[in-house]
């Protein structure tokens, strides 16, 4: 590796780790999974440079990060593992307030369990849009889309989460339709 290559990489992780890392423990919620998605991120990066080097490697970072997280939550899938939302304390208030926090826990683990539907531009919009608090002009210019294809995909993103996750809101009301 050149001292130039070596130099960039440095700065590129100084300046862009802490996105990775919060993006992958968003997605997965746990904070191993997303030390291990920063690894695997960053030593890919390593290992193959994208080339040509990306304009935007903050984007590029990030799409790297959120499908490295979704393949972790296809693994954990695949072994029936249930997951653990380690990102939240637990609840201190009444028996409301820990009925709430179970639902929204639960609520989470749904969400995570059924981001593996998305495609992976979907996922890339859903992430930036809610987890990173992104406009769709902001993610247009990210990801090198117009912001009409940012919205589209953002919309089949909601409807397939919301489609998956109807059931669970079935549940959550009582079972009724």
């Amino acid at each position: 590796m050149s001292r130039e290559s070596s130099d960039r990489l440095s700065s590129l992780f100084e300046a862009s780790s802490a996105m990775v890392h919060r993006t992958a423990w968003r997605i997965t919620g746990r904070r191993e999974d997303a030390e291990d998605v920063l690894q695997s991120v960053f030593l890919q990066v390593l290992r193959n440079p994208p080339v040509p080097w990306p304009d935007h490697p903050e984007a590029y970072l990030h799409r790297a990060a959120v499908n490295s997280a979704v393949d972790v939550l296809r693994r954990r899938r695949r072994r029936s593992e249930s997951p653990v939302d380690e990102s939240h304390p637990s609840p201190e208030g009444g028996a409301g307030d820990a009925l709430a926090h179970l639902k929204e826990e639960r609520l989470a683990a749904l969400l995570r369990e059924s981001l593996p539907l998305l495609s992976p531009l979907e996922t890339e919009v859903f992430s930036l849009r809610f987890f990173e608090e992104k406009t769709n002009a902001e993610i247009a210019v990210l990801l090198g889309k117009t912001p009409n294809h940012v919205g589209v995909a953002l919309h089949s993103a909601r409807q397939k989460l919301r489609d998956a996750l109807s059931p669970a809101r079935e549940i959550a009301a009582g079972g009724q339709s």
